[in-house]
């Protein structure tokens, strides 16, 4: 058991090649990174140099009665910035927010996040919301069910799945055109790791484990 808290997609990276390291399999740990940090780099060598008067107004919720969002330095934050999104919620964590504050935010993305089919509830809720129906999001259907939620909010080889999937909310609302997103699936990379988070207070205890 290796106790891990990676932040930022960057502490994922190195602590899967810590694990390989410690695993002894420091040859799969290389090269699944390498993949990994190629499909993140196909994203942010697009967005890195987008000027933040162009970076839409995204806000993240995990839940909507009450309503709970991602803030600063949660993995969702994290990969907002890199699909060049603004996330209009500052506050650390996971707060809960007021629909009032939504409204004065005003975010031009909803992306709506929920397990076993709950990101498809909450959409439901906050596109049938007569308040939220001020929103630029709503006004101009741009509320978006997460496919998987593990994939973004969990750390792991298939958050840069996550990352291509808020790109693909994101990306219209900066430039017209194709999108271009990462097209490799780690989850059936040889060697994939699984690494299981078992959140306890404000500490993962993460274990690591091989898989052929």
């Amino acid at each position: 058991m290796v106790s891990l808290n990676p932040k930022t997609m960057d502490d994922i990276l190195e602590n899967i090649r810590l694990v390989g390291n410690i695993t002894g399999n420091d040859d799969t740990a290389a090269s699944l990174t390498a993949d990994m940090t190629q499909q993140i780099r196909d994203i942010t060598d697009m967005t890195e140099d987008i000027p933040d008067s162009r970076k839409p107004r995204v806000l993240y919720i995990v839940w909507h009665e009450p309503m709970y969002a991602a803030g600063a330095g949660s993995y969702p934050d994290d990969l907002i910035q890199m699909t060049g999104g603004n996330n209009i919620i500052q506050a650390q964590g996971w707060p809960v927010i007021s629909i009032e504050d939504v409204v004065d935010k005003n975010p031009q993305i909803i992306i709506c996040s929920g397990m076993g089919g709950g990101s498809y509830t909450i959409m439901e809720a906050i596109t049938g919301n007569q308040v939220l129906a001020q929103t630029d999001a709503v006004k101009n259907n741009k509320v978006y069910p997460v496919d998987d939620p593990n994939t973004i909010e969990l750390a792991g080889p298939r958050i840069v799945q996550g990352l291509a999937e808020l790109h693909g909310f994101i990306a219209p609302e900066i430039q017209s055109g194709e999108i271009v997103s990462p097209t490799s699936d780690t989850s059936s990379t040889p060697g994939f790791w699984r690494i299981c988070i078992i959140c306890s207070a404000a500490n993962y205890s993460v274990a690591g484990s091989y898989c052929e």
